[in-house]
């Protein structure tokens, strides 16, 4: 009886050794993610710690980039991002930030930054070439007019206002800007008139005629028209 055990707990032993052995052979991944391509063929010998594929977790998607310095203020952690690549024109990935890098590149005097964007489908790829639209400031109801229609004179700038089919001079003053619009904070009110080409040489109190809408152009929601 005693030989019996004793070759019972030898067989075990055996066998729980061969099993830990079998484990050695399969590769578990530590997260989540996309096999990229085998570096060896099967049946080749491999050395410790040499690459055989990797495995890159792409969901959400992170993504680096940097703002100039002035913007440091205006920047912080959940901030929206719109990001656009050539690989799918026409479309816009959305994202925010997640991540501010605390000290400013000296040789670039820029911020770097590190956003995150929802990835499910795993159309975004590493290595995408990416535009970045980064917002630090949202405001619904603000006033935007093209930048052609602000007028700087005697250390103030103007904007031509129509009151009456007539031109007033209207100071204002300026907030965000955006590509070719910038933002009225104090001077107007919206649904406002304001002219946009030709202010230069029309003088207060002159007649205006106001284009109607479907001959001018488009202005956005809250913008004055002109």
């Amino acid at each position: 009886r005693d030989q019996a055990v004793a070759t019972l707990r030898t067989a075990t032993a055996a066998v729980e050794l061969a099993r830990a052995r079998l484990a050695k052979y399969s590769l578990a991944a530590p997260f989540d993610g996309m096999v990229g391509l085998r570096r060896v063929s099967p049946g080749a010998f491999v050395d410790v710690g040499a690459e055989i594929v990797t495995l890159v977790s792409i969901d959400p998607i992170k993504l680096d980039f940097r703002v100039p310095e002035v913007f440091l203020a205006r920047v912080r952690e959940g901030q929206k991002i719109a990001v656009s690549v050539d690989a799918f024109p026409g479309r816009s990935f959305p994202g925010q930030v997640v991540a501010i890098e605390p000290a400013i590149d000296p040789a670039g005097r820029s911020i770097a930054i590190r956003a995150s964007l929802p990835n499910g489908d795993g159309i975004l790829r590493p290595g995408l070439f990416a535009r970045v639209t980064l917002t630090l400031r949202e405001e619904p109801e603000a006033i935007m007019v093209p930048e052609a229609a602000i007028v700087p004179f005697g250390g103030q700038l103007l904007v031509m206002k129509v009151v009456d089919g007539k031109a007033q001079s209207q100071p204002v003053t300026l907030g965000l800007r955006r590509q070719g619009k910038v933002q009225v904070t104090q001077g107007l009110a919206p649904g406002d008139v304001v002219v946009t080409a030709g202010q230069m040489k029309l003088q207060p109190g002159a007649s205006v005629a106001v284009l109607p809408p479907e001959a001018a152009p488009a202005a956005p929601n809250g913008a004055p028209r002109g």
